[in-house]
């Protein structure tokens, strides 16, 4: 597993076979097959520390080259929200018919266990997606605690 708290701020890495680059309080992540456990504990160590540092986190996901997220991984995202569902938004772009299906899946499941909302959504393009997670922002940034995140 890779220590993604290690990683300093606005930098290229990788998770597993996936490209990821930070920036600021946006996650950039190009898949690349299936996502496994521990591209899993990894991404989720990555946007809780977004979190921590600006209340919210913003993860922008190119599903082009993008497989299936695996039974081990779907298993522990779901534990993981039972606990906490942090404040974010996740713009997804490149996205099969079958992936938009199952993640469309995976998210209503775990709304319905935890009664929270999963916020995602669906882009043709990387350009819709980076739209929808400045309008997010806002919305994000205006609901943080005070005392939570960096200032605006």
């Amino acid at each position: 597993m890779q220590d993604t708290q290690a990683q300093p701020p606005d930098s290229s890495f990788m998770i597993g076979k996936h490209e990821v680059r930070v920036d600021g309080d946006l996650v950039w992540v190009r898949m690349v097959g299936e996502f496994d456990l521990p591209d899993i504990q990894d991404f989720f160590k990555l946007t809780e520390r977004l979190f921590h540092e600006y209340g919210y986190a913003l993860v922008l996901c190119d599903s082009t080259d993008g497989g299936l997220v695996t039974p081990a991984a779907r298993r522990y995202q779901a534990e993981r929200f039972k606990t906490q569902i942090f404040p974010s938004h996740t713009a997804i772009y490149g996205a099969n018919p079958i992936a938009r299906a199952l993640v469309t899946l995976m998210t209503r499941a775990a709304e319905l266990m935890t009664g929270k909302k999963f916020p995602s959504t669906f882009h043709k393009n990387e350009a819709e997606a980076r739209q929808m997670l400045l309008q997010m922002r806002k919305v994000l940034q205006s609901a943080r605690p005070e005392n939570t995140g960096r200032p605006q």
